[in-house]
């Protein structure tokens, strides 16, 4: 009797979002289709929209803390021998990466290494907005 006591408390206690199925979306995502995502760091300014003009650069950090201030860092799902050189040239990808730095307000992106990913690993850029002039 305790034992099926225990177990329809643990039942209510669960909460019916809590769920273990996998989301279900509207339409199939095809494998391979590029997904960005963005978290914000500093202090919040408003983004340029979703379509602006950002600079994808090979430079390093302290190049970059240099010429801006880090608006954020932005992790692209990759798929099997996705690189970096293939990021940064024109394609879903690139235009996925360009969208979230574009809500950073960011002016140019710099790779910095690798993020965790749902399904593996994405490739992480840091987000800069230009240094205000002095």
């Amino acid at each position: 009797m305790r034992v099926w006591i225990v177990l329809a408390l643990a039942s209510v206690a669960v909460p019916a979002c809590a769920t273990t199925e996998e989301p279900r979306f509207a339409w199939p995502i095809a494998p391979g289709f590029p997904i960005a995502h963005s978290v914000p760091l500093g202090p919040r300014v408003d983004g340029f929209g979703s379509d602006c003009h950002v600079d994808f650069e090979r430079i390093t950090r302290r190049e970059a803390e240099e010429r801006g201030e880090e608006a954020g860092v932005i992790c692209v799902n990759v798929s099997d021998g996705e690189t970096l050189d293939r990021l940064y040239a024109p394609g879903l990808a690139h235009d996925a990466a360009r969208k979230e730095a574009c809500g950073l307000g960011a002016a140019f992106v710099i790779p910095t290494g690798l993020c965790p990913y749902r399904t593996g690993y994405g490739i992480e850029l840091g987000a800069y907005r230009a240094r205000a002039a002095r």
